[in-house]
C-alpha cells in the first residue's frame, strides 16, 4: 500500500511539474519554429545577409541608431527577373535577391484597390478574416506565409501569414482577410492580428510596451516596409469601422485580444508608413515619401487613446509569469526533498 501511495504521489508530482513547465517549453519550442520559419523564408526567396544584418541591428538599437546605408543607395525601379539579382558590380547584393512574383503583386494591388472602392463591404465578422484569397501555390509559394514582421520594441520577429485561420494564428502573425495586403500604397490599412500568450507562446503578449513613434517593419517578397506607431486604443471586437482603411493613408494596424486572459476587448496599435528605413522595390510604387497633409480621420486616432479607465494587462502578465516561476521552484524543492529523503532512508536501511 505504501509503495502504491508513493507511486501515485510521484505521478501527481510529475503531472504538476509538466503543467508548470509547459508554458516555458512551449515558448522555447515556438521560438525555434518561428525562427526557422523566418530563416526558411529568407533562404527560399533568397533574402540577402545585408537585410538580416539590418534586422539584427534594429533589434539591438530598437530602430533608433540603425545604419541604413542600403536605403540610401540608388535603387533599381524595375523588379528583377526571376533568378537574377541586383548587383553593384562588385558581386555584393543590394536589398533582396528574389523572383519578381509580378502576377501576385498585381493581384494584391488590385485586391487592395477593390476593397477600398467597395468600403470593405465583405469585412463583417470574424469568419471574414480567415481565408487566403490568393493562390500562393500557383505562384510557387509553399504556404500562406507572405513574409515576416519585425517589432524592435517588443523584441520579436514573427512569420506573417495571409488569412487569420486557426492554423495560421497558431504559427505567427496574420493579415486579416478583407483588409489591405502588406505591400503598402495609398488607401491601404493592413490589419495584422496575433495571439496574446497562446499556449505559452508570447507573440503579441507585450504589445502594451509599444509607444508612439516606435518602429514596425513588414518584410515581404519584395523587400522591407517601414512604419511607425501613430495611435493606440482599445475597441470592441465587432467595431469593424475602427480597423477600416482611412482614405489617402498608408497604414498597418496591429490587433490582439485584451485584457490579457479575459479577451472581451481588442487592443489596437495604428502605424503609418515612414519610408525612413524602407528597402523595397515594388512595381510602379515609387520610392519617395509622399508629401501630404495628415487627414482629419487620422488625426483622430494619432494619439495614445488609452483613457483613465484603461485596464492594463502589464501586472497580470507579470503575475502569470511570476506564479509559473514560483510553482516551478516549489515543485523543484519538493522533488529535491523527496530525493534527499529517499537517499537518507536507503542509507539508514543499509546500516540496519
Amino acid at each position: 500500500m505504501k509503495k502504491l501511495l508513493n507511486i501515485l504521489a510521484t505521478l501527481m508530482l510529475a503531472v504538476g511539474f509538466g503543467f508548470l513547465v509547459w508554458p516555458f517549453a512551449s515558448r522555447f519550442i515556438y521560438g525555434i519554429t518561428s525562427t526557422n520559419a523566418v530563416d526558411d523564408f529568407k533562404k527560399r526567396y533568397e533574402i540577402t545577409d545585408d537585410t538580416k544584418a539590418f534586422e539584427e541591428s534594429s533589434i539591438i538599437a530598437s530602430g533608433n541608431d540603425v545604419d541604413n546605408t542600403s536605403s540610401e543607395k540608388e535603387k533599381d525601379s524595375n523588379v528583377p527577373e526571376k533568378g537574377t539579382d541586383k548587383s553593384d558590380g562588385s558581386g555584393n547584393l543590394e536589398g533582396y535577391h528574389t523572383g519578381n512574383y509580378l502576377s501576385l503583386y498585381n493581384d494584391m494591388k488590385a485586391y487592395n484597390e477593390r476593397i477600398y472602392a467597395d468600403n470593405q463591404a465583405e469585412l463583417k465578422d470574424a469568419f471574414s478574416y480567415t481565408v487566403n484569397d490568393f493562390d500562393f501555390k500557383a505562384e510557387g509559394l509553399v504556404d500562406d506565409m507572405i513574409g515576416y514582421i519585425t517589432i524592435p520594441a517588443m523584441d520579436i520577429v514573427l512569420p506573417l501569414y495571409i488569412g487569420a485561420s486557426r492554423d495560421n494564428l497558431a504559427m505567427g502573425a496574420t493579415v486579416l482577410s478583407k483588409t489591405s495586403m502588406p505591400i503598402g500604397g495609398a488607401n491601404t490599412n493592413c490589419v495584422i492580428a496575433g495571439h496574446r500568450g497562446y499556449r505559452g507562446q508570447e507573440m503579441f503578449v507585450n504589445i502594451e510596451s509599444l509607444e508612439m513613434g516606435d518602429d514596425v517593419y513588414i518584410n515581404n517578397l519584395w523587400g522591407r516596409l517601414h512604419y511607425k506607431v501613430a495611435g493606440i486604443t482599445e475597441i470592441n471586437p465587432d467595431d469593424i469601422d475602427k480597423i477600416k482603411i482611412i482614405p489617402g493613408e498608408e497604414m498597418v494596424t496591429l490587433v490582439t485580444c485584451h485584457p490579457y486572459h479575459h479577451n472581451y476587448l481588442r487592443y489596437v496599435v495604428y502605424c503609418t508608413r515612414s519610408y525612413e528605413n524602407d528597402d523595397i522595390t515594388l512595381p510602379g510604387s515609387g520610392e519617395t515619401k509622399p508629401q501630404k497633409e495628415e487627414s482629419a480621420a487620422l488625426k483622430n486616432i494619432s494619439k495614445d487613446a488609452r483613457g483613465e479607465n484603461f485596464e492594463s494587462s502589464t501586472e497580470s502578465i507579470a503575475s502569470y509569469y511570476m506564479l509559473n516561476i514560483i510553482g516551478l521552484i516549489l515543485v523543484a524543492l519538493i522533488i529535491i526533498y523527496l530525493v534527499i529523503r529517499n537517499i537518507i532512508y536507503r542509507i539508514r536501511k543499509s546500516k540496519k
